[in-house]
């Protein structure tokens, strides 16, 4: 073995070294580069290595070779409490047989179970394995060196690898709603083996979804630009939620003085220091009101609509959007230019155009209905061919004969809508994935939040006591990104749809005790009311040393009139065996299958796939086909997903990258320790990955939890179970 360090030494004169050493597996290297005009340095080279290593020269190349020669055969990483077979493989180069003895040593992470020197007779030219069986103790950097001595004849490896914890946080999430008076009991199971000082639970306390649309504002406010529609839905939404709270009697900005709210201290952190406070002042949210109209007033058109951009078109559907932005502050108090709200309710007046069932005509003749420059006779094609209309079309019309007078028909359309609903028993939710609109999916028809969020407005307005009503409003609260939806626009809808909910569900009037419990002694006791319900401290967090080792019972008592929304996130680092799967708003599954090839009768090859089974015994070399499959109670945006692998084990597939699998486009990432998956749209319902791993290397191999987690919502997550393999030869 020669660096090139070591070349350079013996030629300090030459300029410039950039040699190329390639080993095979039989320990032959050439070294490849240009040299001086010199051979005679060549043959000094010769004579200057060891004098075990035979050596031919020329004017371009030199060629080295040990006649003993050791390598260390391992997996790529380990795993706490696995059982893995340590390999040498010596190779003996020389034309008589040498007895050899091999050590194996290595740092405190292993433990050996046998002898750590073995002694092997190896023939001439021919290789020898030799194994130890190991133990891995704990994690850290196994440190390990395998030695081979033949007389004078002698050869070293080490090498180092990672070892890994057996464990992986965990999150245990359950979440809840308590109506009137009523007592519920939750118990979480900590394991006791995990690691000290990472468990915390959580326990979140809401009484109305309106303290969830606070926390949206700040994304508005701030957003960089501002177009016709940007510029709408920027203060449109804080007027409305500013409204509800000065009907409950709270001045807004005494929601800034709520510094033990977790929440709002985290959205704080996220603000611009100029922008800390704006959100939560009236005086800046009465500025930026005029600031938003003023704004408007500059960009319509003098035909009365409004382009996306100041000198663009007039657009029918963003003249609408503008007239209801208009018609919600005039509802909130401000002053508008009825100039300006009138020319524009002409040009939208003048643009319906009943004989074609478009989206857009749908959209202007709700907000003429809103504004009574619509008769119902106009909306008979629509109602006539309503089964052909999407669910927000569906939402839409509904809505217009709400604001018509029309209830029975408004109802009528929620019932046909009842006839497509998803609902999810697991989270309480419902939801409409406008299976209609297969079809330009872009467009702003076939938004799912939108729609949803219309259907909402729907149901409140024809069908207020429907059971789906608040199913409705979980799906919408649960398909958050962070503290807001997927853009400004859908923002602004879901904001509009679930404030009319909280004041239908008289959530913005709490009058109610609670008392928390844990293991049947109080920790908490408060009076809610419209008051302070969105001021009191709502966030308790109970450390290692509050909780018991082994059971946590949770006892919520409600006394009073009103709603509660509760969320307990339990956090903890188990180093449990056998580690079970858990999650929240998504679960993962992994399962195993021994891929054979076999040939029918016509000499067909196809694939056979058995099943396999914790603790199965396999052979080295067996393909072994992972299945993944996945259950998203949402659709979801920007999901990893993370397999570990059994150490021992490699990927058939050696190329990382872009994949279409199962109709999901995915980048894969094959690394040493696991599989990694990247999929930006994951669709509500059951999906499957699948990739294939090779059996190497002989052990008894616990294979760690898959996880699966949001980029960009860490509150859904999951882990599957842990599984455990054995490999032999």
């Amino acid at each position: 073995e020669v660096s090139k360090e070591e070349i350079r030494s013996y030629f300090p004169d030459t300029a410039i070294w950039n040699p190329v050493i390639l080993t095979d597996e039989k320990g032959t290297a050439k070294v490849d580069f240009t040299m001086p005009d010199s051979v005679t340095k060549w043959r000094l080279f010769a004579n200057a290595v060891n004098n075990n290593s035979k050596v031919g020269t020329s004017d371009k190349n030199l060629t080295t070779r040990k006649d003993l020669l050791v390598r260390l055969q391992a997996p790529r990483f380990f795993v706490e409490r696995d059982e893995i077979i340590l390999s040498g493989i010596i190779n003996n180069d020389f034309d008589t047989e040498k007895t050899v003895k091999c050590e194996l040593t290595f740092s405190e992470e292993l433990q050996n179970t046998e002898d750590s020197i073995k002694e092997v007779v190896i023939p001439a030219k021919g290789e020898k394995r030799v194994d130890w069986k190991v133990k891995v103790k704990e994690e850290g950097t196994a440190k390990i060196t395998i030695k081979s001595v033949s007389g004078q004849e002698k050869d070293a490896v080490k090498m180092n690898f990672p070892v890994y914890v057996h464990g992986i946080d965990k999150n245990i999430t359950e979440n809840g709603i308590i109506k009137n008076s009523a007592t519920k009991e939750i118990t979480l199971k900590i394991p006791e083996q995990r690691k000290n000082g990472s468990t915390n639970l959580a326990i979140n306390l809401s009484p109305s979804v309106t303290s969830n649309l606070i926390e949206a504002l700040p994304y508005l406010v701030n957003y960089p630009y501002g177009c016709v529609e940007q510029t709408t839905s920027k203060f449109i939404p804080t007027v409305i939620v500013s409204n509800t709270l000065k009907n409950l009697g709270i001045d807004i900005s005494k929601i800034q003085d709520k510094q033990k709210s977790q929440e709002l201290t985290e959205l704080s952190k996220n603000l611009d220091k100029r922008n800390k406070t704006h959100i939560y002042s009236n005086t800046e949210i009465e500025l930026m009101v005029k600031q938003g109209l003023d704004r408007l007033y500059k960009f319509q058109n003098v035909d009365g609509g409004f382009g996306w951009w100041t000198g663009f078109y007039s657009d029918p559907y963003m003249s609408a959007y503008v007239i209801n932005g208009f018609m919600i502050a005039k509802e909130g108090g401000y002053k508008i230019d009825e100039s300006v709200l009138n020319k524009a309710i002409s040009y939208l007046s003048n643009q319906f155009d009943n004989k074609t069932s478009n989206y857009n005509n749908l959209y202007i003749s709700y907000i003429l209905s809103k504004t009574k420059n619509i008769t119902k006779e106009k909306l008979t094609p629509f109602f006539e061919d309503r089964d052909s209309l999407n669910d927000y079309g569906k939402a839409l019309l509904s809505l217009t004969y709400s604001n018509l007078g029309d209830k029975v028909k408004a109802d009528l359309i929620c019932q046909n809508l009842k006839d497509t609903v998803t609902v999810d028993k697991a989270t309480n939710t419902a939801s409409w994935n406008n299976k209609k609109s297969n079809y330009y999916w872009w467009y702003w028809y076939n938004d799912r939040i939108e729609t949803n969020s219309f259907i909402l407005m729907a149901f409140i307005k024809a069908r207020p006591n429907d059971e789906v009503v608040p199913m409705i409003s979980n799906w919408l609260l649960l398909n958050r990104k962070s503290n807001h939806w997927y853009s400004t626009k859908d923002t602004a809808n879901a904001i509009f749809a679930l404030s009319e909910y909280a004041k239908i569900n008289k959530e913005n009037n709490p009058n109610y005790e609670l008392s928390i419990l844990h293991n049947n002694k109080e920790i908490k006791k408060i009076k809610i009311t419209k008051e302070n319900m969105f001021t009191f401290d709502n966030i308790i967090n109970l450390d290692d040393e509050k909780l018991d080792p082994k059971n946590n019972k949770i006892t919520i008592v409600k006394k009073g009139e009103g709603t509660l929304y509760y969320s307990l996130s339990q956090d903890f680092f188990t180093l449990e065996e056998d580690i079970k799967a858990s999650g929240n708003q998504i679960s993962v599954k992994r399962d195993y299958f021994k891929v054979t090839e076999k040939r029918d009768q016509d000499n067909k090859v196809y694939y056979d796939k058995t099943p396999i089974k914790q603790n199965d015994l396999l052979k080295s070399g067996d393909i072994v086909e992972v299945k993944l499959t996945l259950k998203a109670n949402n659709d979801y945006e920007y999901l990893i997903f993370e397999d570990m692998k059994p150490a021992g084990f490699e990927a058939t597939e050696l190329k990382s990258g872009y994949v279409y699998q199962n109709g999901m486009s995915i980048n894969q990432e094959f690394r040493d320790e696991k599989t990694v998956f990247f999929i930006s749209n994951l669709p509500q319902g059951t999906q499957v990955l699948n990739y294939k791993l090779r059996a190497e290397i002989p052990g008894n191999f616990h294979v760690l939890p898959h996880k699966t987690y949001a980029m960009y919502a860490p509150e859904i997550k999951a882990i599957s179970d842990e599984f455990r393999v054995r490999v032999e030869d």
